[in-house]
């Protein structure tokens, strides 16, 4: 059985992933379009990060999952 407050926990995490994903794909976007391409890449490294802090929640829900 999982605790409340760590399932809180986890949809507080995943909700600030996906809005500071939202927010880094404006600003890369925003520099793109106004020719600023290192701005832009490091607004991609953040996507990258974000996408991995997600993909190691989702893993270890599948793994709690499975016991």
């Amino acid at each position: 059985m999982e605790d409340p407050s760590l399932r809180g926990y986890r949809r507080a995490v995943t909700a600030f992933v996906l809005v500071g994903a939202l927010v880094a794909a404006t600003v890369g976007g925003w520099c793109v379009w106004n020719g600023r391409l290192f701005p832009a890449f490091l607004a991609l490294c953040v996507i990258g990060f974000l996408v991995l802090v997600a993909h190691g929640y989702r893993q270890d829900e599948d793994e709690r999952n499975r016991r």
